[in-house]
């Protein structure tokens, strides 16, 4: 098998360019470029869950396999096609055969629905100037850039298995939403499964990995029980192939989560609160602006010194932040048992 497949695709570039006239003018071109795409066997990315998938197709209730390969998940691009006999969408796989003419924008066409999809190759339909412009015209072009960055993105957002194109991904996780019912606008909790990536999810302490599906269960019925609210429907299925592939780790997040909601509550305090409080709200916003880890440990502790102090000088503090603490505390206590284990 070849460790690479090249596929042919439109790409928009801009160019500085001096015009018959003598004009500076900016124009966008358009021009057929080639990218080398890895490409591995399935056993090399294996299956970790299927699930509706991060694109849901129309009418399709088909489950849709995610990969995992060197960390980063993959899911299939599809192509539809209609089978008038058993007057069904049939979902196919496409390979680079199906990609083979270029200039009719196949890989866009299957790609506009996708998030995280370059401009330079959504932007392919609304452009028809061919490129590559004069050379003797041009002052200034993105068309290396372009391609430097096309380049590194096939090569780490784009996938072969087996034959079949996959596009980078993430791993869904359970998310609990508060809101109104649709159909008797009341207030009501609902449980449903999000692509962890993309900014989908909007507060991670109330979000679980796919492989923890009785534990989101059970915090949504409490949700429900405490606000009590309609209680939540059963989430889509997800089928676990690979638990330990399939297990997507909050930890970060929810840290991330908890360290922003310290600062807004110390910000809140800092008018009338104590001169420590502003030395703790320093410590805070130097951590958040730090890179590296400096362990569960100092973090959890600077966490607690934070809910601490915002309790001994009677602060009012937002429900999420003690939420996200608990949180956080629940998934280090795992992490160490984890490395225990080991």
């Amino acid at each position: 098998m070849k460790k690479t497949v090249e596929i042919m695709v439109a790409v928009v570039y801009d160019a500085h360019v001096t015009s018959s006239s003598g004009k500076h003018e900016v124009r966008s071109y358009r021009e057929v470029m080639t990218f080398k795409v890895p490409s591995v066997s399935a056993d090399q990315a294996p299956i970790a869950l299927r699930w509706a998938g991060s694109w849901p197709y129309y009418g399709d209730d088909q489950l849709t396999d995610v990969r995992v390969r060197n960390g980063h998940a993959f899911e299939p691009i599809k192509r539809q096609e209609w089978d008038m006999a058993a007057g069904v969408h049939l979902r196919l796989p496409v390979t680079a055969d199906d990609l083979a003419k270029p200039s009719e924008l196949p890989f866009q066409n299957l790609v506009t629905r996708m998030s995280g999809i370059p401009q330079a190759l959504t932007k392919a339909a609304e452009v028809k100037r061919p490129g590559p412009p004069n050379p003797n015209a041009v002052r200034r072009s993105e068309r290396e850039w372009e391609i430097e960055r096309l380049t590194e993105w096939f090569r780490t957002s784009v996938l072969f298995v087996d034959g079949s194109i996959h596009l980078k991904s993430s791993l869904p996780v359970y998310v609990i939403e508060t809101g109104y019912d649709t159909q008797t606008r009341k207030p009501a909790a609902q449980l449903k499964l999000e692509p962890s990536g993309g900014g989908r999810v909007k507060d991670w302490t109330r979000a679980f990995s796919a492989t923890e599906r009785d534990l989101a269960l059970k915090e949504a019925d409490a949700v429900a029980r405490r606000f009590k609210i309609k209680e939540p429907a059963e989430p889509a299925p997800v089928e676990i192939v690979d638990p330990d592939l399939a297990h997507f780790d909050a930890l970060p997040f929810v840290l991330a989560h908890a360290l922003r909601e310290a600062e807004t509550s110390l910000a809140r305090h800092l008018p009338k609160g104590s001169i420590e409080s502003a030395y703790l709200f320093d410590e805070v916003r130097q951590r958040r602006s730090r890179r590296e880890d400096p362990g569960l440990r100092s973090d959890s502790d600077l966490l607690a010194r934070v809910r601490g102090l915002l309790t001994s000088e009677g602060a009012e503090r937002a429900e999420e932040f003690d939420r996200s603490v608990e949180r956080f505390d629940a998934l280090a206590a795992e992490r160490t048992l984890e490395g225990l284990a080991l």
